[in-house]
């Protein structure tokens, strides 16, 4: 009587590439032995055959063997195939929810899959793989010890794997912030200590101070009756700053501005690569809804392309805004701000370009606070890491 030997092995896919949707099964090979007493080693044939694709799930394979007297032998063995869930964490540095750009995968996440309650962390390309049955899964991302990280989509995904879908993809992003710092107020700058800042900043050859330098080259900067405003000395900026009012909104923008960038020069707090999350639902003392204002092309000169970008995270605050938090740097806001003033230097009535300028105008001013001056709703509170090799997670 022949007797059988076996063994098998499949070869599993990569991470979320198990095959085409209605092709979903893989290569297994198998190798099974028979021996007879009288002929020595048979030939055997086996059902599946080795080589076969084999669907997900459980297959029984069916093996026999005769030997030169019809004897006949047989054995059954099962193959199981698996199905795959790869699960991705990243560094979602622009909040829009989608992994995009340069953006990369986050190491040593925790990863949970139900049902079973499996973890995993996330290996160096931010990848978590669990192989599975076919089914019904949810795929769940840790939450951080730390309070500074923020979920820029669901917490936990749902899944499934069959015949047709065999691998499935469950992509996480978060970022990691830190509140806002190194500005300081128009208040500050006309104190001493604001210039006694002023006067530890370098100064050019012919004895004038390099932060004059920098605020004249800008070539934006507004009176209180529309006429661009070169700067001089300390006492001509504490002049011009203590005299800045909202009649004309392009003199308090200007003001607000300039505050920002002397606030660059002397903290470095506020570089222009500064990633700022606008609050949704912050808006003006007019009770414009700031994102939804700036998020979008507005047809004044400086208008377009709009100056936020809504991220995927619902905007916060008690206002009855409809928008997500937003995105600018401080880079683009000063140079919107700057184009908004070379373009409408007396802005004294209601209009567009009025209300566009006190948008901006808000944002520098929360800035220049270092998060809320007493605005409706809230005011910035984050600023977006760069990455996230400064804010590790632990769970």
């Amino acid at each position: 009587m022949p007797r059988a030997r076996r063994s098998a092995s499949p070869r599993l896919p990569a991470c979320g590439a198990c095959g085409p949707a209605g092709d979903c099964c893989v290569a297994v090979t198998f190798d099974v032995t028979a021996n007879d007493n009288c002929d020595g080693v048979l030939p055997v044939t086996s059902s599946p055959k080795s080589g076969a694709c084999f669907p997900l799930g459980t297959t029984t394979v069916h093996s026999t063997a005769t030997d030169g007297c019809q004897n006949e032998g047989s054995c059954d063995f099962k193959v199981t195939v698996l199905g795959q869930i790869c699960a991705i964490k990243f560094y979602d540095a622009n909040a829009n929810g989608v992994q995009d750009g340069l953006e990369v995968g986050i190491a040593g996440w925790d990863m949970v899959l139900t049902p079973g309650n499996i973890h995993q962390s996330t290996d160096a390309n931010g990848k978590a793989i669990f192989n599975v049955l076919p089914g019904s899964y949810t795929v769940a991302e840790g939450t951080p010890t730390q309070t500074n990280w923020v979920h820029t989509g669901p917490a936990s995904i749902g899944v499934t794997i069959g015949a047709n879908n065999c691998s499935a993809v469950a992509p996480f992003g978060n970022y990691c912030f830190s509140a806002p710092s190194g500005g300081f107020t128009l208040g500050y700058w006309t104190n001493k200590n604001g210039e006694k800042a002023l006067n530890g900043l370098p100064v050019k050859a012919g004895g004038i101070p390099c932060w004059v330098g920098a605020l004249n080259s800008m070539a934006c900067f507004r009176n209180a009756n529309g006429t661009i405003h070169t700067f001089t000395n300390y006492a001509d900026l504490k002049t011009w700053l203590s005299g800045a009012t909202a009649t004309n909104m392009a003199y308090m923008l200007s003001a607000q501005l300039a505050s920002n960038v002397l606030s660059g020069l002397v903290s470095g707090g506020l570089s222009g690569s500064t990633v700022v999350v606008v609050p949704g639902k912050v808006t003006t003392g007019n009770n414009v809804c700031i994102v939804p204002f700036l998020s979008v092309s507005q047809a004044i000169s400086c208008g377009s392309p709009p100056l936020l970008a809504l991220t995927s995270i619902p905007g916060v605050g008690s206002c009855s805004c409809s928008s997500n938090n937003g995105l600018v740097t401080v880079a683009d806001l000063r140079t919107r701000a700057c184009c908004l003033l070379q373009a409408y230097g007396n802005t004294t009535s209601a209009s567009t370009q009025r209300t566009y300028q006190e948008c901006v105008k808000n944002i520098l001013d929360m800035l220049n606070n270092n998060g809320n001056n007493g605005y409706p709703c809230g005011g910035v509170s984050q600023f977006i890491n760069p990455n996230n090799s400064s804010c590790p997670a632990t769970f």
